[in-house]
Protein backbone atom coordinates (compact mmCIF):
# COMPACT_ATOMS: atom_id res chain seq x y z
CA UNK A 1 0.00 0.00 0.00
CA UNK A 2 1.22 3.50 -1.16
CA UNK A 3 1.20 6.67 1.30
CA UNK A 4 0.10 10.18 -0.42
CA UNK A 5 1.16 13.52 -0.06
CA UNK A 6 0.54 17.10 -1.61
CA UNK A 7 2.56 19.30 -2.22
CA UNK A 8 1.72 22.70 -1.14
CA UNK A 9 0.13 24.11 -4.26
CA UNK A 10 -1.81 21.02 -4.48
CA UNK A 11 -3.28 22.06 -1.18
CA UNK A 12 -3.49 25.19 -2.40
CA UNK A 13 -5.34 24.34 -5.82
CA UNK A 14 -7.69 21.99 -4.01
CA UNK A 15 -9.43 24.62 -1.49
CA UNK A 16 -9.85 26.73 -4.40
CA UNK A 17 -12.23 23.87 -5.56
CA UNK A 18 -15.74 23.79 -4.79
CA UNK A 19 -16.56 21.54 -1.92
CA UNK A 20 -18.35 18.91 -3.77
CA UNK A 21 -15.69 18.58 -6.19
CA UNK A 22 -13.16 18.53 -3.76
CA UNK A 23 -14.36 15.76 -1.76
CA UNK A 24 -14.30 13.43 -5.59
CA UNK A 25 -10.89 14.53 -6.17
CA UNK A 26 -9.91 13.58 -2.74
CA UNK A 27 -11.48 10.14 -3.02
CA UNK A 28 -10.29 9.72 -6.48
CA UNK A 29 -6.66 10.24 -4.57
CA UNK A 30 -7.22 8.04 -1.98
CA UNK A 31 -8.41 5.02 -4.39
CA UNK A 32 -4.45 5.68 -6.14
CA UNK A 33 -3.27 3.91 -2.84
CA UNK A 34 -3.70 0.28 -3.67
CA UNK A 35 -2.83 0.07 -6.83
CA UNK A 36 -1.58 3.38 -9.03
CA UNK A 37 -0.20 2.55 -11.73
CA UNK A 38 -3.53 1.22 -13.00
CA UNK A 39 -5.48 4.86 -12.67
CA UNK A 40 -2.53 6.46 -14.38
CA UNK A 41 -1.21 7.76 -17.62
CA UNK A 42 2.62 8.79 -18.20
CA UNK A 43 2.49 12.87 -19.14
CA UNK A 44 4.93 12.70 -22.33
CA UNK A 45 7.74 14.39 -20.06
CA UNK A 46 11.53 14.32 -19.64
CA UNK A 47 10.92 14.51 -16.02
CA UNK A 48 12.47 12.61 -12.74
CA UNK A 49 10.79 10.94 -11.19
CA UNK A 50 8.03 10.85 -14.21
CA UNK A 51 4.58 12.34 -13.84
CA UNK A 52 1.62 10.81 -13.88
CA UNK A 53 -2.02 12.36 -14.53
CA UNK A 54 -4.90 11.23 -13.32
CA UNK A 55 -8.72 12.08 -14.50
CA UNK A 56 -11.19 12.92 -12.21
CA UNK A 57 -13.96 14.91 -13.76
CA UNK A 58 -12.75 18.16 -15.36
CA UNK A 59 -9.97 17.88 -13.40
CA UNK A 60 -6.81 16.49 -13.51
CA UNK A 61 -4.05 15.59 -10.86
CA UNK A 62 -0.87 15.18 -11.73
CA UNK A 63 1.14 12.60 -9.53
CA UNK A 64 4.58 11.19 -9.31
CA UNK A 65 5.28 8.03 -8.00
CA UNK A 66 8.33 7.21 -6.01
CA UNK A 67 8.20 3.11 -5.84
CA UNK A 68 11.04 2.38 -3.84
CA UNK A 69 9.31 4.59 -0.84
CA UNK A 70 5.99 3.45 -1.75
CA UNK A 71 5.17 6.88 -1.89
CA UNK A 72 2.59 8.88 -4.06
CA UNK A 73 3.25 12.62 -4.17
CA UNK A 74 0.37 15.17 -5.63
CA UNK A 75 2.30 17.90 -7.53
CA UNK A 76 -0.82 19.30 -8.47
CA UNK A 77 -4.23 19.84 -9.40
CA UNK A 78 -6.17 21.62 -11.79
CA UNK A 79 -9.01 21.85 -14.21
CA UNK A 80 -8.07 20.02 -17.89
CA UNK A 81 -8.36 23.22 -19.99
CA UNK A 82 -5.42 25.03 -18.00
CA UNK A 83 -3.06 22.20 -15.73
CA UNK A 84 -1.36 20.75 -19.12
CA UNK A 85 -0.01 24.21 -19.91
CA UNK A 86 1.83 24.35 -16.47
CA UNK A 87 4.00 21.05 -17.97
CA UNK A 88 4.23 21.62 -21.47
Amino acid sequence: MYSITLYRCAEKALRKIQPDIQQYIYTTILSLSEDPYYHLERLHLNSNPPLYKLRAGAYRIIVAIIPDEKVIVVVDIGHRSTIYKRYS
